[in-house]
């Protein structure tokens, strides 16, 4: 996919593939941008997933496939093939990019889902990721939230800010 690039680029839009028409017009030219895999375990807790790398060589569309029928799913999701992603959406929530160059996570930073959904969506594909052994160096933070799961922008920034730089100081 010309045009495609991680940090700096735009993404080039894929015309055959349709998110779901949550995306508006604007969004078709947003960049990527790398996703923090966040579960909300609950109203308390939430859980940072720290991880070296999706292992994208043992990977094919083929294969990805195969590992959703086998679970246990209410759909199956839309999976496209790249030469420098795959793209991989589950019913009507967000899409997510997995890298082939890097084996990290992206999705389109203007896609007109919630950043909670995004992170929820990314740790989820992740965890699937993981127990299919496809997955190096997971690890799990647990974060204790005071107001009921509701961080503010500024203690949600700053507990990322906290977690980028231990992500960062662990590669």
């Amino acid at each position: 996919m010309e045009g495609m690039a991680i940090d700096k680029g735009l993404y080039d839009p894929v015309k055959s593939y349709d998110f779901s028409g949550r995306m508006s017009s604007s969004s078709v030219n947003s960049r990527l941008i790398e996703i923090v895999p966040i579960q909300h375990e609950s109203k308390w807790t939430i859980r940072y997933l720290n991880y070296t790398r999706i292992l994208v060589d043992k990977i094919t569309r083929a294969s990805l496939m195969r590992r959703f029928e086998d679970g246990n799913f209410r759909s199956i999701p839309q999976i496209l093939e790249f030469p420098t992603y795959f793209i991989y959406q589950y019913e009507d929530r967000c899409p997510i990019f997995i890298s082939r160059m890097t084996g990290r996570l992206y999705v389109l930073e203007n896609s007109g889902f919630d950043k909670d959904a995004m992170e929820h969506q990314a740790a989820t594909l992740l965890s699937i990721l993981h127990k299919n052994g496809l997955v190096d160096g997971l690890s799990y933070k647990r974060v204790r939230v005071n107001n009921g799961g509701k961080n503010t922008n500024s203690e949600k920034q700053s507990n990322q800010e906290v977690y980028k730089n231990q992500v960062q100081s662990n590669r």
